[in-house]
């Protein structure tokens, strides 16, 4: 039995809701258990009766990981919720000893077939399954941030599973700043450091698990068949849109830091499907009162982060840059 886990507030509720509904379309057994960060999230998943999810509060996870409620008064909150990816897979594991992995997720990837496969394919020895940046030779430069990425990261519920899973929570409370010093970077470069605690730590073949915009420089071929696509001859399974933000007239990719052109094949196969839901999660949100907790909803840039107007001339020529009056939009929910 296979576990996954992941966290979110309100904010980030469109992200979290399309998740979890291309979860449900693609996974067969497995369980996903949703640490809700605040009361909107915690009710808005609950309302939607999503079968394989679990809810819980952060006082939950506070109880099996009580420093956070010290570290959340330490750091920034950005890195406090770097922190929380480290706690993640350590409370998965006490909250479902009997699953065999556990495996933390971002809230912000989108699931395009059955993840399953690249967990149970492993072999017995495999106990921590990592997923590469896999960088281009022109984005070699930001090794610097870490070789492997955080949003999918699995550990398999035996002694080595947990030994690395408390290795890094122990490690990202003692330091986990969102900046790059003496080799160390927020959560993420700690995982370069996970096969020095324990054997069995892989680096997933799946060149369509987690990719990200990083990865994009290395795709070579993109194709759809039998209502799947495959990246590199190999079935896109999960695409990490870290960085996306929108508003109520058009949405910033978040290409432009990678030097990454989007192609017609690339946009239409990958990130059409991802915005359709978006903005069909937002309307929902909206339609059902829980837009006040958005500060404007679709009306203002979300997440918060500010667009400058650079960045927004940038995007435009870089073609980052989408008008939603262009995107077929559902939003029939």
């Amino acid at each position: 039995m296979i576990v996954f886990g992941t966290f979110a507030n309100a904010k980030y509720l469109p992200q979290l809701l399309s998740m979890l509904e291309s979860f449900e379309k693609n996974v067969e057994s497995s369980r996903i258990a949703v640490v809700a960060l605040d009361k909107e999230t915690s009710k808005s998943v609950k309302q939607l009766k999503f079968s394989h999810v679990d809810i819980f509060s952060i006082t939950d996870l506070e109880m099996h990981v009580p420093q956070l409620s010290v570290a959340i008064n330490d750091r920034s909150l950005s890195e406090y919720f770097f922190t929380l990816t480290s706690a993640l897979p350590f409370f998965l594991i006490k909250v479902y000893p009997r699953h065999e992995f556990v495996v933390y997720i971002d809230a912000d990837l989108f699931f395009f077939n059955n993840p399953e496969k690249c967990i149970t394919s492993l072999n017995d020895k495999d106990n921590v399954l990592l997923t590469s940046h896999n960088f281009a030779i022109k984005n070699s430069s930001l090794n610097v941030y870490g070789e492997f990425n955080t949003g999918f990261v699995a550990f398999r519920n035996n002694i080595y599973g947990i030994r690395v899973a408390r290795w890094w929570l122990e490690k990202c409370l003692e330091w986990c700043k969102d900046l790059t010093e003496d080799g160390r970077f927020a959560d993420q470069k700690y995982l370069e450091g996970f096969s020095n605690i324990a054997p069995g730590v892989v680096t997933s073949k799946d060149f369509g698990l987690n990719l990200g915009h990083w990865g994009l420089n290395s795709l070579s071929d993109i194709t759809s068949k039998n209502n799947s696509v495959y990246v590199n001859n190999q079935p896109l399974v999960a695409f990490h849109f870290s960085g996306l933000q929108w508003n109520r007239i058009f949405a910033i990719l978040g290409l432009s830091p990678y030097r990454y052109r989007v192609s017609k094949l690339v946009y239409g196969l990958v990130y059409a499907p991802y915005l359709r839901s978006i903005h069909r999660w937002e309307t929902y949100l909206l339609n059902n009162n829980v837009v006040s907790f958005f500060d404007g909803g679709m009306n203002s840039i979300r997440p918060s982060r500010k667009v400058t107007f650079g960045v927004l001339i940038r995007s435009l020529l870089g073609g980052d840059l989408k008008f939603w009056k262009d995107i077929d939009c559902d939003t029939n929910k």
